[in-house]
């Protein structure tokens, strides 16, 4: 009764999928297969979060349709300009904004250079490699 009723009150733009686990090639493919849908969803203020790496020490980087936020006050800070330029994202350094300590805009990205963005921090800059247990999920 209580699931049936929970089924009622839930976002029905919702999605979720994890890596290893879900039908997904890897953590970039969970990773783009929620970025792909934040456009259709950009008017309706969801976020998608990206929780990666082992249970004791999660890492967690957020999108909604211009914004990304790396949640990280513990983590070491990032350049996101410079990060960009050195991961081949370089078209994005222009329209990168930093609006805080962990937070940038990235106006006119598309849902591919995303994902590659997200990927690229956790691999890279939180040293998680290529492969990685994540979670993906839109939510409001």
């Amino acid at each position: 009764m209580l699931r049936r009723l929970a089924s009622l009150f839930k976002n029905p733009h919702e999605f979720s999928v994890t890596h290893p686990g879900d039908a997904c090639s890897g953590p970039l493919d969970a990773i783009a297969q929620v970025a792909a849908r934040l456009p259709a969803v950009a008017d309706k203020g969801l976020w998608a979060t990206f929780t990666a790496g082992d249970g004791a020490d999660p890492r967690v980087v957020e999108l909604n349709a211009d914004r990304i936020n790396l949640c990280a006050s513990d983590g070491p800070e990032i350049d996101l300009r410079r990060f960009l330029a050195a991961h081949g994202l370089g078209s994005l350094v222009p329209s990168a904004v930093r609006r805080d300590a962990n937070l940038y805009e990235l106006p006119g990205a598309t849902p591919e250079q995303r994902a590659l963005v997200v990927h690229a921090i956790f691999a890279d800059h939180y040293g998680l490699g290529e492969d990685y247990p994540v979670r993906a999920h839109l939510h409001g």
